[in-house]
């Protein structure tokens, strides 16, 4: 890594730590959903904690996709 500019090697920096933070809310969301799991009995499957992201990247999507929608596709003729 010495030959890379040291603005790219700051970005890589942040990127590794990034990726590092990421990884360690990932094991704790883990560990978090075992315990709740083994103190309601139920499957992890059934809890709200692993559906919600599902939900939030897909309401990310529409709401992308309904941004990128020019004035007629969304109003029709009734548009300004």
């Amino acid at each position: 890594m010495k030959n890379i500019p040291k603005d790219i090697k700051k970005f890589l920096i942040r990127q590794e730590h990034n990726l590092t933070v990421q990884k360690l809310e990932t094991e704790t969301t883990k560990n978090i959903v075992k315990r709740i799991t083994s103190k309601i009995k139920r499957d992890e499957d059934d809890l709200l904690l692993k559906n919600i992201d599902e939900f939030r990247v897909k309401k990310e999507v529409k709401d992308i996709l309904e941004n990128n929608k020019n004035i007629y596709d969304k109003y029709g003729t009734k548009g300004w």
